[in-house]
């Protein structure tokens, strides 16, 4: 997330400053609400989570944004963001992510690149690679044109259903894959 901030008097022209705010994987915001314990859900005992905000933004009215478990950075601007890379986007370019899966490097590897495959985290990769009956560790080179474009797919259809069907920390009801001891198919 990117957020611009003005600053100066009112008589001068005003400056800029730009914070990226990483959720990483356990981050959260709350808008207007201080998490606690018995109000966390993220709240397990093996991620024992202090409540405290890492950033509290409040505005003139009274509301806030408190920022959980994020890194914060100034930054100069925000980069150029491309929707033909958002696995989510009509606009999301299939043949270069076809051509960028087909590289000397471990698939589940490539698939976390956000340059090419922005949204894809490790439960939309786990669950496309078990879909498309792809090894995580197989190499993209070793990667049919069929093959890859049915990860690509794979990847985009579990990423739109868990936006449609799922929240932030209940994604779906059923996952095939992710967080199981023993593959179904392997054991």
């Amino acid at each position: 997330m990117f957020l611009k901030f003005e600053t100066g008097q009112s008589k001068q022209p005003p400056s800029h400053i730009w914070l990226r705010y990483h959720f990483g994987m356990w981050g959260t915001l709350r808008v207007n609400e201080l998490k606690t314990i018995s109000n966390s859900t993220l709240y397990r005992a093996r991620y024992i989570q202090d409540p405290k905000p890492r950033v509290v933004l409040t505005f003139e009215r009274g509301d806030f944004l408190a920022f959980y478990g994020c890194s914060v950075q100034q930054i100069d601007s925000p980069p150029i963001l491309d929707d033909r890379t958002d696995v989510l986007q009509d606009s999301f370019n299939i043949g270069k992510s076809i051509s960028f899966l087909r590289q000397e490097k471990p698939v589940c590897y490539l698939l976390l690149n956000q340059s090419h495959f922005a949204g894809v985290k490790n439960i939309v990769k786990n669950e496309a690679l078990y879909s498309a009956r792809i090894h995580p560790m197989q190499m993209g080179t070793s990667l049919s044109a069929e093959k890859a474009l049915e990860l690509v797919k794979a990847a985009r259809n579990f990423a739109k259903t868990w936006v449609e069907d799922g929240t932030a920390y209940s994604p779906m009801g059923t996952l095939n894959i992710y967080c199981k001891e023993f593959c179904q198919d392997v054991g």
